[in-house]
């Protein structure tokens, strides 16, 4: 096998590694999406649906952004894989300030539904003594 074949065979598998981390990307976009809709944003319900679906499905957007940089490290001098690389690094450096800020909405919401669930229990204490009576 000489250095050209290669170089080519190392290029052809770039640009696969490169589809597919995209294609994880957009899957990880599309599943966070989904859980987003529609906006509740003072539901506590929501919030811990939110977090979940981010915190699940973390694994599949680190895996995608790994494969483009195993791309990007097999073709250095391939430019268009290089942008691609250059806007997922940017990507990513957005999703770990948004997962930074989930941390306290799941916080916040794990203390309110427990503190509703709490309160249901005296309500529903009080109306089954005043139904007693």
């Amino acid at each position: 096998m000489d250095s050209q074949s290669r170089t080519r065979g190392s290029s052809t598998l770039s640009r696969q590694l490169s589809r597919a981390a995209l294609a994880l990307l957009a899957v990880f976009m599309v599943t966070v999406t989904s859980s987003l809709l529609p906006l509740r944003l003072t539901d506590p319900a929501w919030q811990l649906q939110l977090s979940a679906a981010l915190i699940n499905n973390g694994s599949v957007a680190l895996l995608g952004v790994l494969l483009m940089a195993v791309a990007n490290w097999l073709a250095p001098d391939d430019e268009r894989l290089e942008q691609r690389h250059t806007l997922v690094r940017r990507l990513a450096l957005l999703a770990v300030v948004g997962y930074l800020l989930v941390i306290p909405l799941q916080t916040m919401a794990d203390r309110k539904s427990t503190r509703l669930n709490s309160s249901h229990l005296v309500i529903s204490y009080a109306v089954f003594c005043l139904k007693k009576k």
